[in-house]
C-alpha cells in the first residue's frame, strides 16, 4: 500500500493529520491567497509563484485553503490555455508544475499551472502524490459502488436495494488513524445539519472488529452507523489507500465525489440533498 502524500512533516507548528493504511503523517494548513478585489463570486488573485514556493511550509499553508483539486474547477496550463480537469491533474503528476488559484468567476474557481521551484523537492513530490490520488478519486466518479451487503454494529444492514433512492455519505476509517478520529466532531456536525432527513444515510466503514469499535465509540461519539471488518473491501474492492476518505453516493447508487476532507464534500452533499428522489 502506498504511503500517503503528506510525508514531509511540519512538526508541532501545523496540526492536521492524515493516515495511510499503515502509518500517519502530521501536516497542515493555513492562509488565504494574496489580494482579492471584487465580489464574492467574481475575484481575481495576484499570485507570486516564487514567494509561495520559497519553502514547503509556506506553500502548504497556502495550498491547504486555496487549492482544492477534488472540487469542480477550470484548469489553465502554463500558457493560460483552458485544459480538461483530467489533463490538469495528469500534468501535476509530472512534478514540473504547481497549481495556484488565479480567479473565481461566477462561483467557478480557476487554477493555473506555474513552473515548480526545483529547489523544493518536498513540494514536487507532494504535488505528484496528491495529483495521483486525485486522479484515482476522479476516475471513480459516476461508477457504482462495488456490490455490497454491510451490517453495522447494531445489526442493521445496507445493500444497493435498501439504499436505492437515498443519498449515502460514506466515511472510511480505523481506530488507529489519528486524523480519522480528530474529524469526528466535524462529521457529526454534518449529520446534525441533515437531522430528520430519512433520505440521507451516514455510514462509516471501519477496519476494526465489532467489539473493538463498540468499546472505542463509547468514549468517542460518531453519529454515523458503523460497519466493522471492512479493511479488505476498502483496500481491494474500492482501492482506498488513505484515511480518512469520504465518498458521496447519489440516489441511484453512483459515486458523486471522493474526497479526503469532509468539508470538501459539503457542497456536493447539499446539491444531492436538494435533488428530487428517483
Amino acid at each position: 500500500m502506498k504511503n500517503f502524500y503528506f510525508l514531509f512533516l511540519l512538526g508541532g507548528a501545523l496540526g492536521l493529520s492524515f493516515c495511510s493504511g499503515d502509518n500517519a503523517a502530521t501536516t497542515q494548513q493555513e492562509s488565504p491567497n494574496a489580494t482579492a478585489p471584487g465580489t464574492e463570486s467574481n475575484r481575481q488573485f495576484t499570485v507570486n509563484s516564487a514567494a509561495l514556493q520559497k519553502d514547503f511550509t509556506t506553500w502548504w499553508n497556502y495550498t491547504y485553503y486555496n487549492v482544492k483539486l477534488s472540487q469542480d474547477f477550470m484548469g489553465l496550463d502554463t500558457d493560460s490555455m483552458v485544459i480538461r480537469k483530467a489533463d490538469f491533474l495528469s500534468r501535476l503528476t509530472s512534478g514540473r508544475v504547481v497549481p495556484f488559484k488565479i480567479m473565481v468567476r461566477d462561483d467557478v474557481t480557476y487554477y493555473r499551472l506555474y513552473p515548480i521551484n526545483e529547489s523544493q523537492p518536498s513540494i514536487r513530490e507532494t504535488i505528484k502524490q496528491k495529483a495521483a490520488s486525485e486522479i484515482e478519486h476522479y476516475e471513480k466518479e459516476g461508477q457504482l459502488l462495488p456490490a455490497y451487503q454491510f451490517t453495522d454494529i447494531t445489526g442493521k444492514t445496507y445493500s444497493p436495494a435498501s439504499t436505492k433512492g437515498k443519498v449515502v455519505v460514506l466515511k472510511f476509517w480505523y481506530i488507529g488513524c489519528v486524523a480519522c478520529v480528530q474529524e469526528f466532531p466535524e462529521v457529526n456536525r454534518v449529520v446534525d445539519r441533515y437531522k430528520g432527513r430519512e433520505d440521507i444515510l451516514f455510514v462509516s466503514l471501519a477496519f476494526d472488529d465489532k467489539e473493538a469499535l463498540v468499546n472505542f465509540l463509547q468514549g468517542h461519539e460518531l453519529k454515523y452507523a458503523t460497519v466493522p471488518n471492512m479493511q479488505d473491501f476498502l483496500q481491494f474492492k474500492l482501492g482506498i489507500s488513505s484515511y480518512p476518505t469520504h465518498i458521496l453516493l447519489d440516489r441511484a447508487g453512483k459515486i458523486v465525489k471522493v474526497v479526503d476532507r469532509i468539508d470538501e464534500l459539503a457542497p456536493f452533499l447539499e446539491k444531492q440533498a436538494l435533488a428530487t428522489s428517483l
